[in-house]
C-alpha cells in the first residue's frame, strides 16, 4: 500500500475542485439555478428530475421542435449536495440571453410541477469563477458521482 501524505490528498482534492470551477467558468453560464426537493430523494431520482427539467426548459425557450434546434437549447453543469440529508442541486445553466426571461418564467412553474415539495431559485450569473468555486465547495473525487452533466442528445 502506498504512503500518501495528507497534504497530497488535500492538493488532489483542491485540484479536482479547481477543475470543476474551471469547467463551470468555461461554459459561460447565464443562470445559477438551485433546485431543492424538500423531501428525501435518491441521487438517481434527482438526476432524472434534472434531466426532465432541462427538457421542459428547452421546450419553453426553444419552442416547438426544440430538439431540432440545438442552438436554442440549454445546457448545464450541476452538482448535487447533501445527498444523505437535504439533497439539492446547484446548476449553472447556459441559456441564450434573449431567452433568459422565458426560462425564468417557465422554471418557476415547471419545477414545482415536477417536484410538488420542490423549490427553485434562479439568479443571473455575474461571476462564473465564483459560481464554479461555490458549486465545487463540497465535491471530492470520492463523491464525483454528484457532478451532473446533461446526456448527449
Amino acid at each position: 500500500m502506498a504512503n500518501i501524505a495528507p497534504q497530497q490528498i488535500v492538493c488532489a482534492m483542491e485540484s479536482y475542485r479547481q477543475g470543476i470551477q474551471a469547467l463551470v467558468a468555461q461554459s459561460r453560464p447565464t443562470l445559477f439555478v438551485t433546485l431543492a426537493f424538500n423531501r428525501q430523494t435518491s441521487l438517481d431520482a434527482a438526476r432524472a428530475k434534472l434531466e426532465e427539467f432541462q427538457c421542459r426548459m428547452d421546450r419553453a425557450v426553444a419552442g416547438r421542435n426544440w430538439d431540432e434546434r440545438p442552438d436554442r437549447c440549454t445546457t448545464y453543469i450541476a452538482v448535487a449536495e447533501h445527498v444523505e440529508t437535504n439533497l439539492h442541486i446547484h446548476s449553472a445553466f447556459v441559456v441564450p440571453l434573449e431567452r433568459v426571461g422565458k426560462f425564468n418564467a417557465a422554471a418557476l412553474v415547471q419545477w414545482p410541477k415536477l417536484v410538488e415539495s420542490g423549490s427553485i431559485v434562479v439568479e443571473l450569473v455575474n461571476d462564473p469563477m465564483g459560481l464554479g468555486r461555490y458549486m465545487a465547495k463540497e465535491i471530492t473525487p470520492a463523491t464525483g458521482d454528484r457532478l451532473l452533466l446533461p446526456r448527449t442528445r
